[in-house]
């Protein structure tokens, strides 16, 4: 059952058009306002002493593979978040309830094509087409401290998520490749959803998630595809751990478990289920350094990717009060049943990011940033890349 099918004219855009607009506006658009269309005369804050709050993103960033890879290249991308949160009492309901909507747009080139990665060194690399991205209603109890949560959801939004990791562009950083690879409800689409949220001490926390196994339609990249088939199965998610806020300290198991029937890409056998574990863990170092760590484990006999560890240091106040500096290394292992149906590939493809982050107006970040790529795709005929990459993240 095909629900939705949005088409929109921004998805033939070409970024280098937004890019010249956009710098053109830096010169003399808003200034001393965190967006930059300003505070709409002030109708922005209205709505949002109302219980509407609006977030509008603009992401441009430009790739070039100067070594290695497939090809010496570029590739130019852009990502467009269109999101609204609604109280439920602005809109006349439960005023323990809140809406969500995101709309999402991308546009532009693939650097994975250039560069021969399986980790992606750029996390905004998606189809081109615009979409209802999220849409959910969550419902809360006891101050909070329970809450459930349905309809479209990323599924990355709650789980395998840190902070200090999310600074970097490398997919791997932001959803490690050992749960990517299946995908399940991530961007660039997700699926239906129910997840129940649970604070049963100071700090501690509990999810439970239920997704539809097979997000949108895989033979129909455009637009929003809910497509309900006995086949797609479940895919089931659950994630403990400890968080406090004041020390940036955050350290969780979780584990997945998927129904969806395949056949392994690489072996031709057919399976009726998947399932996988991981630990993620991140704090405050100093007052200026924070680290993190990623620790994922796939079944070995139905994946490719069978083990991933990731890790990184970020830095603040390296030149400017709130600028941001990181350098993380990701490590995507192949499994050992997948190197036993292929024996000439790598073990391993590793990639090490340096990354800067700052801000000439509180509405615009720039990041400028190098990748260093080991094993490019595990494909011992190609070189190691070197990736550099230039990102502009406008609010507005």
């Amino acid at each position: 059952m095909s629900c939705h099918k949005i088409q929109h004219p921004l998805t033939n855009r070409k970024p280098i058009i937004v890019m010249a607009t956009l710098l053109i506006a830096t010169v003399s658009w808003a200034e001393d306002s965190p967006w930059l269309l300003g505070d709409w005369n002030g109708k922005r804050q209205a709505l949002a002493e109302k219980g509407f709050e609006f977030e509008f993103v603009l992401t441009l960033e430009g790739v070039q593979n100067v070594a290695g890879g497939v090809a010496r290249s570029s590739r130019g991308l852009t990502n467009l978040d269109l999101i609204m949160d609604a109280w439920g009492k602005a809109l006349g309901l439960s005023e323990h309830g809140d809406l969500h909507l995101h709309l999402l747009d991308n546009s532009g080139g693939a650097p994975t094509e250039m560069i021969g990665d399986i980790q992606a060194t750029s996390n905004i690399e998606a189809p081109n087409t615009f979409k209802l991205y999220e849409a959910w209603w969550q419902q809360r109890y006891a101050d909070d401290r329970i809450a459930w949560l349905v309809g479209l959801h990323d599924y990355n939004a709650l789980f395998d998520a840190l902070d200090a990791a999310s600074h970097f562009t490398n997919s791997s950083f932001g959803i490690s490749p050992d749960i990517s690879q299946l995908p399940p409800s991530i961007f660039p689409t997700t699926s239906l959803a129910f997840v129940v949220s649970l604070f049963p001490a100071e700090g501690g926390y509990l999810y439970l998630g239920a997704y539809d196994g097979v997000p949108g339609d895989p033979d129909n990249e455009k637009g929003t595809q809910i497509t309900l088939n006995n086949d797609d199965g479940i895919f089931y998610a659950l994630e403990g751990g400890v968080q406090n806020e004041e020390t940036g300290t955050k350290l969780a198991v979780g584990g997945w478990y998927r129904t969806t029937n395949f056949e392994s890409e690489f072996s031709s056998k057919s399976y009726d289920n998947n399932s996988g574990l991981y630990m993620i863990g991140e704090t405050d170092l100093t007052d200026r350094w924070a680290g993190f760590i990623q620790v994922g484990n796939a079944d070995k006999n139905r994946n490719r990717i069978g083990l991933y560890v990731g890790a990184g240091l970020v830095y603040s106040g390296l030149v400017m009060e709130d600028d941001i500096f990181g350098i993380g290394l990701a490590c995507a292992n192949n499994s050992d049943e997948y190197k036993d149906f292929t024996p000439s590939a790598e073990d391993y493809e590793m990639a090490l990011e340096c990354t800067y982050k700052y801000n000439p107006r509180d509405w615009l970040t720039l990041q400028p940033g190098v990748q260093f790529i080991k094993n490019p795709g595990m494909n011992p005929d190609l070189d190691d890349a070197v990736a550099l990459s230039l990102r502009a993240y406008i609010v507005f």
